[in-house]
């Protein structure tokens, strides 16, 4: 528990200033038997992620095994064996800050909503507009930015609000083009469809969907709109990604947090989402990522008010 309560405060310390610099570091993730000791006269344990390491610290990485830390806005990967002094780590991280990816930790683990735009200090159009019973998660778009989904292939999700009949769960969905000219229409039993691209020849543009219950038209989602574009598009920002210095020498579980915030910031919404989501499956216990999804969630309005 008590990693968790400087958890919160390592975030916290984001959330007040970005350009401040912190006093410990953050264990973003462990792979193999790395143990630290917090002070001179402390017993060694075992190094879990989300620990904090104060400048007093000291860690310990075994024989094949690695640790990346965060520390203002760098990023670092511990990968061969030997004694490491917290305070020289710090020494080490000054002056190399705000390189191309390591700044992504500040400004998409922490971002939450009102942080990043949209009416009335929302991030995207999730729960916040109450006119609609229908909430569209994919795709979706942010204030005036359009979500861009590329692929063969398009998915879109929705979930009824709290006060909707459950039984309700028969959907028609709508494709409208600039204009306002329909150009797919379909009955959905359930909450996703998935529409093959060649089926309709979707081109390249911008377009709109929404979905309405069958049963009652009143039960709807707003006309959401999003960019359909060349996947060639999605793949240029994980290139330029994947040459970054930062990026290549983390371990896996930072590279998919680094993809995930990069599309974000890219506007592939969906293409992010799906690694948040990834690497959270593949890394259960760290809570530095569960904090991160949360945040997308709540900056995209995908959180349902309590």
């Amino acid at each position: 528990m008590r990693s968790v309560h400087l958890l919160l405060l390592f975030l916290l310390s984001l959330s007040v200033s970005v350009t401040a610099q912190d006093d410990f570091m953050v264990a973003f993730s462990v792979s193999g038997k790395v143990k630290y000791k917090a002070g001179k006269k402390a017993r060694a344990k075992r190094l879990k992620q989300s620990t904090l390491l104060f400048p007093e610290a000291m860690v310990k990485v075994k024989k094949k095994a690695s640790l990346s830390l965060y520390y203002g806005r760098e990023y670092q990967t511990l990968d061969k064996k030997g004694k490491y002094f917290v305070s020289d780590l710090m020494k080490e991280a000054d002056g190399k800050r705000a390189r191309f990816v390591a700044p992504l930790f500040d400004d998409y683990l922490m971002a939450s909503a009102g942080d990043k735009g949209g009416k009335e200090g929302r991030g995207g159009i999730g729960f916040g507009d109450s006119r609609f019973k229908i909430v569209p998660f994919q795709p979706y778009h942010k204030g005036e930015e359009r979500g861009k989904v590329s692929g063969p292939e398009i998915k879109f999700r929705w979930q009824s609000r709290k006060e909707v009949d459950p039984s309700i769960k028969t959907f028609k969905l709508k494709i409208i083009k600039r204009g306002g000219d329909v150009i797919h229409e379909t009955t959905v039993e359930g909450f996703e469809y998935i529409l093959k691209v060649a089926d309709i020849s979707l081109e390249y543009g911008n377009y709109r969907w929404q979905v309405e219950a069958t049963a009652d038209s009143d039960i709807s989602s707003p006309q959401v709109a999003f960019a359909y574009v060349d996947a060639a598009e999605e793949a240029k920002v994980l290139e330029r990604m994947k040459k970054d210095e930062v990026y290549q020498m983390g371990d896996p579980a930072a590279k998919i947090f680094f993809e995930a915030a990069q599309l974000e910031k890219s506007g592939f919404h969906y293409a992010a989402y799906e690694r948040y989501l990834m690497v959270n499956t593949q890394y259960p216990g760290n809570e530095v990522l569960k904090m991160a999804l949360q945040r997308y969630l709540e900056r995209n309005d995908l959180v349902e008010d309590e």
